[in-house]
């Protein structure tokens, strides 16, 4: 039996995540953030939609048009702003909560 060699793709160090994953693949501290949120609104909203049949229907019951909800199920963070998504978050009745902390001192 023949077997594929598979190349050593794993770091022989790992890294400690910083809690962020957008910072852990270079986005700078700032952006991170934003796209951290982001990614948490869309996350719930995509919940949401998948509670309807169709995408119409969610796209009714969020009053948007239907590829505005495709954009939602392909997660095209680039292609939703913060503002819309709380707002989408909204009208579907998701319950939000802003979490902020100052850093501790080092």
């Amino acid at each position: 039996m023949y077997t594929i060699p598979t190349p050593s793709i794993m770091p022989a160090q790992f890294k400690r995540s910083s809690g962020n994953l957008f910072e852990d693949l270079g986005f700078d501290p700032e952006e991170a953030a934003l796209l951290k949120v982001k990614s948490q609104l869309l996350e719930a909203l995509t919940a949401y939609v998948g509670q309807f049949d169709s995408q119409a229907a969610a796209a009714e019951s969020l009053g948007v048009k239907q590829p505005r909800i495709s954009e939602i199920t392909t997660g095209k963070l680039s292609a939703l702003s913060t503002d819309l998504l709380i707002r989408l978050c909204d009208r579907a009745a998701i319950e939000l909560r802003v979490d902020a902390e100052l850093p501790t001192a080092a």
